[in-house]
């Protein structure tokens, strides 16, 4: 018997000695982090610079009358001319066709009246002062 205890308490301290060589493991952190890759590359969006074309009113005509843009540029109308000039969307007198395109009233020699379409179609326009004005402009997408 005493050498089954003796057996017992050698296996013992084998192990003991094993468990306490063996490094000490840390658990993994558990806090989320976000996923990133290496070979991701970031999204850029370039969004086409917008312009503005200059329509100037003198000598009781608006020059261009007619123009074609894109989308996001933005028409601003100049009034060079001695007598106020009101643009706005067609048709005369209720200006529907492109909602918002309207002055609200006459711009008075040296004063500007802008506007940034938004949505691709065509504006047919008019000086809500004198309609024999009057003009067409083609919003490209």
């Amino acid at each position: 018997m005493k050498t089954a205890l003796i057996i017992v308490i050698g296996i013992g301290l084998v192990l003991a000695v094993l468990i306490l060589k063996q490094k000490p493991t840390i658990a993994p952190d558990t806090t989320e982090m976000p996923m990133t890759s290496a070979n991701t590359t970031p999204t850029v969006s370039i969004m086409p610079s917008s312009q503005t074309v200059i329509i100037t009113f003198t000598n009781g005509t608006a020059t261009p009358n007619t123009i074609n843009i894109k989308v996001g540029d933005t028409i601003k109308f100049i009034n060079d001319n001695s007598i106020p000039h009101w643009p706005a969307s067609g048709m005369h007198p209720t200006h529907q066709i492109c909602p918002g395109f309207d002055a609200l009233h006459g711009i008075n020699n040296g004063e500007s009246y802008s506007f940034t379409f938004n949505e691709a179609k065509t504006c047919p326009w008019h000086d809500h002062l004198k309609p024999s004005v009057n003009g067409q402009i083609v919003i490209n997408p």
